[in-house]
């Protein structure tokens, strides 16, 4: 350990004491002395670990504040796979975020979502005898690379979805970059749970990447209802699970010794209560528990732990993803650099430039197909070139022809955040638009501003037909002459996405909304569309009902749903959309849309508006557009909103509200967008993975000048995978078939929540018990014929914690006192006295006298109730030796019996 920079202060003195302690499994952690009242420390300290390649698989260096008069403060964490060191190295590491890690206090800092400010470390690595690691480092590069073939299927894309290959959605949240990928460790004999029940038995296998669950190979378990039931849900036991591990939330660890002891919480997270499992003298599990991740599931992970050295290598996974969970890593940027020194031909599309930082949208190829562009009524400006007017505006704006820039100068100076009226969307038929907009400055005082007041006129008056004369070079800025009829007839909607309520309150704050007695021949609107606290909240709750596992919550779902207000909120979304639609193309009237600052409210209603208006905006590449042009070239707060600056009260799901929006306008026009909803879910979960750099800027200005911005593309990726986004029952609006105005019913009696995306992992979607008995077994088979055996048959059955179901599997009635819990040896799942009360034998775990078996398993396995199995029948079976009892090795050397 030789050194540190750039530390934060914590003393109140504005310094820092500094030391390091590094730890390695199980042994005994080692520090250096502690350095006084410096950020720049130096050591020179020399330390030496034994490296067990099967207890280790992390180096966790760790630097702590010393405090004399309370306890030492940790100030973060480096962590550092085994997996990927050579021989000897030297290495500058940044030093993590973790959960008690001390906040950010630089203005700077908490603009860069990636920059974590809390220094760096100097270490110097050498490894003197290597062929363990290195025999490690093979086999999980081999165990890697056969996923990667699962993945890629022979396809040269370089990009590649996980999955089973009969599936027609094919999830690219799991999409990996081969060359890029490293495997960190394995965890054998793994449980995958979903929220609460069991799903398949495997292999864990962490990379740099995520976290990917390997299923073992389900031809082994009998499937009976295959050729009769066409089951509808998501099949988890025989699908790749991936984590990416950024949108990992939260994670929690429990280990449990043996039979009848409780199990030890090792680091705080949401509690479950308490699971006791029975387990072998002397072996422990580890429950790397509840993985709560932002795409909505919910995961548990239940890994046997034989040695004490195991139990240490889950607890460095652990730390692992809590310093992932609190530091934002801008996995794009790395990407990027290994396509830099891989480069090849097939991969060179993925990239961004800093010339054209979004990909697909260009300000005058898309102003033109609007036919802005070239109207007599509309021209350019490159007023906010340099982005000194506004600096979360782009830099080319189109405004009237006749609002010269000295009128947008002063007209900026009313607005919040300098965010005056300018288009986004024009109507050549009609010469109706949209313009939007941030809130006036009105304040207590009604402050009024007479270039407003012409710039809203000069927007309204260019709704005028292509046939009425263009306004006079020779006129004032923003006036017209009255009586010559140009203003008569012609009016404004000026729609204010809050409601009047919030709209006086922000009069206190010196703003609020526009005084329509002054803004000749203009409406206003209020359409009551929730902040941003409010949907933080909504969706926060609606989590929880969709996390919810048990049983009898089926009964307040509806209610649980109502009172989340999600779907209410997406109704008044949809309700303003659909307005401003109906007033541009019904009533041939402009509108302009704003709310606070414009960039939250604003962007959802009017690009909303603008997919119900313009079919472009309905195909693969129009949807692109329209997302770069309203949301990022006009500026939202993605960092703060998506939480990847360090302002927590400022996250909301805006961006993700208003693509829900998108998928209920899909299911009312099924026919009317070209790509389908696998697109929308899967633009949502790569919100949150950090593989793509599309959301990490918050408007054109960052784009251009952060170094964040150059990473993959998203909107790459999909073009590169177009056929598994296209809506194959798309009509393409052609010269007969004449595009139409969606105008779709906004009521909560036709909305619904979205099940692809909120419970795609939940249990009810995983298949109902009857089917799962025999599809989520871990290890053990139920024998469909006893005269032909399969040699692949487990001595393990896995029983169901008695606290994981609360009624019956079969008959869905409540345990009580008197109505007591039963295993079924055969499945392992909860049953009541009735429904397990037949006896069978269990050939295939050599029990030859018959056990308690639920109905299910009695009727798949032969002979009568109470039957005694003939010796016969046991010696056709090819047992595992050394598995099975003592009538095992009996019946294979005895001739007779």
């Amino acid at each position: 350990v030789l050194e540190c920079r750039e530390l934060p202060v914590l003393d109140a003195i504005g310094s820092i004491d500094p030391y390091v302690i590094l730890k390695m499994g199980s042994q005994p952690p080692q520090s250096t002395i502690s350095v006084l009242k410096t950020r720049y420390p130096q050591w020179d300290a020399r330390f030496f670990f034994i490296v067990q390649a099967e207890e280790a698989d992390y180096l966790r260096v760790e630097i702590w504040d010393k405090d004399y008069a309370t306890s030492d403060d940790v100030v973060g964490r480096v962590t550092i796979p085994l997996m990927e060191l050579t021989d000897t190295q030297d290495l500058w590491l940044p030093v993590m975020r973790v959960k008690n890690s001390p906040p950010i206090n630089d203005e700077e800092a908490k603009n860069d979502p990636f920059d974590t400010q809390l220094g760096s470390i100097h270490l110097k690595i050498q490894i003197t005898h290597s062929e363990a690691l290195s025999a490690k480092r093979t086999r999980l590069r081999s165990l890697l690379g056969e996923l990667h073939s699962i993945e890629a299927k022979g396809k040269p894309c370089l990009f590649d979805f996980e999955g089973s290959p009969d599936r027609d959605a094919k999830d690219p949240r799991n999409t990996l970059l081969y060359s890029s990928e490293l495997p960190h460790a394995v965890y054998e004999n793994a449980m995958l749970t979903v929220s609460g029940k069991p799903v398949a038995r495997g292999q864990l296998l962490s990379t740099g990447l995520r976290l990917i669950f390997a299923p073992k190979s389900t031809s082994e378990v009998a499937v009976h209802y295959d050729d009769s039931i066409d089951f509808a849900g998501n099949q988890h036991c025989k699908e790749l699970t991936s984590i990416p591990l950024q949108t990992i939330k939260q994670a929690d660890l429990q280990i449990q010794l043996g039979s009848g002891k409780e199990p030890q919480t090792l680091s705080k997270g949401v509690s479950l209560g308490s699971r006791s499992h029975t387990s072998s003298k002397g072996s422990k599990e580890s429950w790397l528990r509840r993985i709560v991740c932002s795409d909505f599931r919910n995961l548990d992970f239940v890994i046997w732990c034989s040695e004490e050295s195991a139990v240490s290598c889950v607890k460095d996974l652990l730390e692992v993803l809590e310093t992932k969970a609190h530091t934002k890593i801008n996995y794009s940027a790395r990407l990027v650099r290994q396509l830099n020194a891989n480069t090849t031909e097939d991969s060179k599309h993925l990239a961004g430039t800093k010339s054209r930082p979004y990909g697909v949208y260009d300000f005058e190829t898309e102003f033109k197909r609007q036919k802005a562009l070239g109207s007599k009524h509309w021209r350019v400006t490159n007023i906010n070139e340099d982005y000194g007017l506004c600096e979360t505006y782009p830099s080319k704006l189109m405004v009237p022809s006749s609002s010269r820039d000295s009128l947008l100068q002063e007209t900026a100076k009313y607005r919040s955040k300098s965010r005056l009226p300018v288009l986004t969307w024009y109507d050549s038929t009609t010469g109706a638009s949209i313009s939007r907009c941030a809130q006036p400055k009105v304040g207590l005082s009604r402050n009024n501003s007479e270039a407003d007041q012409a710039h809203v006129s000069n927007i309204r008056l260019t709704a005028a037909t292509e046939s009425a004369p263009s306004p006079s070079e020779g006129n004032t800025p923003g006036t017209w002459k009255e009586g010559t009829g140009q203003d008569e007839g012609s009016r404004l909607v000026i729609i204010d996405c809050r409601s009047e309520l919030a709209a006086d309150a922000n009069s206190l704050l010196g703003k609020g909304t526009e005084q329509v007695e002054n803004y000749k021949h203009c409406k206003l609107l209020f359409q009551n569309i929730a902040n941003i606290h409010s949907v933080r909240s909504s969706l926060a709750i609606l989590r929880e009902a969709i996390m919810a596992t048990n049983s009898d919550d089926d009964k307040g779902w509806l209610l649980k749903i109502h009172r989340s207000g999600w779907l209410g909120h997406i109704a008044d979304i949809m309700q303003a959309a659909s307005r401003a639609a109906y007033y541009v193309k019904q009533r041939s009237t402009p509108i302009l849309v704003h709310c606070s600052d414009g960039w939250d409210r604003t962007a959802q209603v009017s690009a909303l508006a603008q997919i119900l208006l313009d079919p472009f905006y309905r195909t693969l590449e129009g949807f692109f557009v329209l997302i770069e042009k309203d949301w990022l070239s006009f500026g939202h707060k993605f960092k703060e909103r998506l939480g990847l600056s360090h302002s927590v009260s400022e996250t909301s799901p805006i961006f993700h509200q208003w693509i829900d929006c998108v998928w209920q306008l899909t299911t009312q026009f099924p026919e009317k967008f070209e790509f389908n909803e696998h697109l929308l879910r899967d633009i949502v979960f790569h919100l949150h993975t950090n593989w793509f750099s599309n959301f990490y800027c918050d408007c054109e200005r960052e784009w251009v000048k952060s170094p964040s911005s150059s990473g993959l593309s998203l909107w790459s990726f999909f073009l590169a995978n177009k056929s598994s986004y296209i809506n194959k029952y798309y009509e393409s609006p052609g010269p007969e078939n004449k595009a139409k105005v969606l105008l779709p019913v906004a009521t909560m009696k036709i909305l619904q929540i979205w099940p692809s995306l909120y419970l795609m992992y939940d249990e009810s979607f995983m298949g109902q018990d009857f089917y799962r008995v025999e599809k989520l077994q871990t290890g053990s088979e139920i024998v469909a014929s006893h005269k032909s055996p399969t040699s692949q048959h487990k001595n393990f059955v896995w029983w169901e914690p008695d606290d994981w179901s609360p009624q019956c599997h079969d008959c869905k009635v409540a345990f009580t006192w008197f109505r007591r819990r039963h295993h079924c040896r055969a499945c392992g799942r909860l049953y009541c006295h009735k429904c397990s009360n037949q006896r069978k034998p269990l050939l295939q775990l050599g029990i030859v006298k018959p056990v308690r078996v639920c109905e299910r398993c009695a009727d798949k396995i032969p002979g009568r109730k109470g039957s005694i199995v003939s010796m016969a029948s046991l010696k056709s079976i090819d047992y595992e030796a050394g598995h099975l009892s003592p009538w095992a090795g009996f019946c294979k050397t005895s001739e007779a019996v």
